[in-house]
């Protein structure tokens, strides 16, 4: 579904990502792990068109390059995005909020055609807030909204950075069985970034893990876990 070859991005003049080669297959949830700084979210920037690509390398969305597409194009193409600071609107209620995740050109191949009637369903805690403002939202209740305002678009492939950063042990877990969820009940693929979680390492069907702008693990989630040694160097763990 997605495949990246050789992804190359700077920041002016302070380049970020080294040759990066990645690859989502449909239906699957991949996990990319890091420390802070790495250059994690820049790679889903990358794919989103918001820090755009330099040189000759390759982003391949069901079988199209969309490299040098702008974001919107990009997301109309049936590609979600979860940024960490969630950037929920402070002023609009909830269901404004969901508003603005709705996409009139997208035509989705998705299994679900997400509406209010299946946000509520699988988020009931935003139903009962629809009429409540942004920021009167906990930090948990603004990542529900973050992320069920951008299933109204009908992504076929969701990318999700840091989704428990900041929250409370339990509530963090919540949204992690929640990830788990929007793969096994409702088809989504799904790249999720985090520091390291073995919670995420738990369901990841493959994972891998950046350093210093290039990928230097790669493999399922079993030989991450018995790589004590890299999780050590390379994770912090």
């Amino acid at each position: 579904m997605l495949s990246l070859e050789k992804v190359n991005s700077w920041y002016g003049e302070a380049q970020v990502l080294r040759n990066v080669d990645l690859n989502v297959k449909e239906g699957e949830i991949v996990a990319l792990f890091g420390r802070n700084g790495v250059g994690k979210t820049t790679t889903l920037r990358s794919i989103m068109g918001l820090t755009p690509p330099l040189g000759k390398g390759k982003i391949v969305f069901k079988d199209e390059n969309i490299l040098g597409l702008p974001p919107y194009k990009i997301a109309n193409k049936g590609i979600g995005f979860v940024p960490e600071d969630r950037r929920i609107f402070p002023y609009l209620t909830v269901k404004r909020n969901l508003d603005t995740g709705k996409k009139s050109t997208h035509k989705s191949n998705s299994k679900t055609k997400w509406d209010y009637q299946k946000v509520f369903q699988l988020f009931p805690k935003l139903e009962i807030l629809q009429d409540s403002l942004g920021k009167n939202l906990s930090g948990g209740e603004q990542q529900m909204l973050t992320i069920a305002r951008t299933l109204m678009g009908n992504p076929e492939l969701l990318l999700l950075d840091e989704p428990s950063e900041g929250l409370a042990p339990l509530i963090a877990r919540d949204v992690i069985n929640l990830v788990l969820e929007l793969k096994k009940e409702y088809g989504l693929s799904i790249l999720i970034i985090e520091q390291f979680s073995p919670r995420v390492l738990e369901y990841a069907d493959r994972c891998y893990v950046m350093d210093m702008g290039k990928i230097v693990f790669c493999g399922c989630s079993e030989d991450l876990r018995k790589d004590v040694k890299l999780q050590k160097e390379l994770l912090g763990v």
